[in-house]
């Protein structure tokens, strides 16, 4: 059964977000300064984090480092600096009246449409040498009460005779997702899930791929059980299961948040 790349990026993702509290606006247990992911064969990654306010700033991982620049609050541009390579991506966020409308690189980017407070399409495409812009993707991105839902994509290629859909389901504890207190963090609709107010539990995957006549499926199910502070209010350690796994053999991932005191 074949894993998605995008649920695992957007865990990656999920694990090098979780942020720090510089002590100076926050609450001790508001956010974490520190993430360390243990993996299946026991390997170990710290990734550390800095806050002006309660803004962040930097995430330094271990083949990363990233910046976030603000106005008036509003992530506007995000540097991904590659360790090994010295090289920069650079992601610039366009807002319209507090709201997300396009993220941009200089090779792709991704167009929201708000259709209304919890329902927004999208359309996600690349640009040539000549600043043109190609539509890849399409989708809608569903939310209940500051969580991410339901997330939808399609993709079209070899000139329509080939169609490819996903469809992600997620649910969440009641607990405090650490993000959701950093502020603008919650407007970045391209960090999905990541980005909701709680702690999400499960993502049910299923995917498609039709070409002429013939139609292949395929399902994955991931899940998150989280331990919880003395308040029981913010997560302390989370367990990642495949409990749908490729090659019948079921990964299990730890990450440890570390709050300041």
């Amino acid at each position: 059964m074949k894993k998605s790349k995008g649920v695992i990026s957007l865990f990656i993702v999920f694990i090098s977000l979780i942020f720090a509290c510089s002590g100076e606006n926050q609450s001790a247990a508001s956010l974490v300064k520190k993430v360390v992911e243990t993996t299946e064969d026991g390997k170990e990654a710290a990734t550390v984090y800095t806050y002006e306010g309660d803004l962040i700033k930097t995430i330094d991982a271990v083949a990363t480092l990233t910046t976030f620049t603000y106005t008036n609050e509003l992530i506007t541009k995000k540097s991904v600096l590659n360790k090994e390579t010295k090289t920069t991506v650079v992601t610039t966020y366009l807002y319209d009246n507090g709201k997300l409308v396009e993220t941009k690189t200089d090779s792709s980017g991704v167009k929201y449409t708000h259709k209304s407070k919890d329902s927004i399409t999208f359309e996600q495409y690349d640009i040539d040498a000549d600043n043109n812009q190609k539509v890849l993707v399409t989708g809608l991105l569903i939310y209940e009460k500051g969580n991410l839902a339901k997330e939808e994509h399609t993709t079209v290629s070899n000139e329509g005779t080939t169609v490819e859909k996903e469809t992600v389901d997620y649910e969440y504890d009641d607990k405090v997702n650490p993000l959701a207190t950093a502020k603008g963090f919650a407007h970045l609709l391209d960090y999905k899930e990541v980005a909701s107010a709680n702690n999400v539990t499960i993502i049910a995957l299923t995917n498609s791929k039709k070409e002429g006549e013939q139609e292949i499926s395929a399902a994955n199910l991931y899940m998150y059980s989280y331990t919880y502070d003395e308040k029981g209010k913010h997560p302390t350690e989370q367990i990642t299961s495949d409990v749908r796994p490729q090659k019948g053999k079921s990964g299990a991932l730890k990450t440890a948040y570390f709050y300041n005191e």
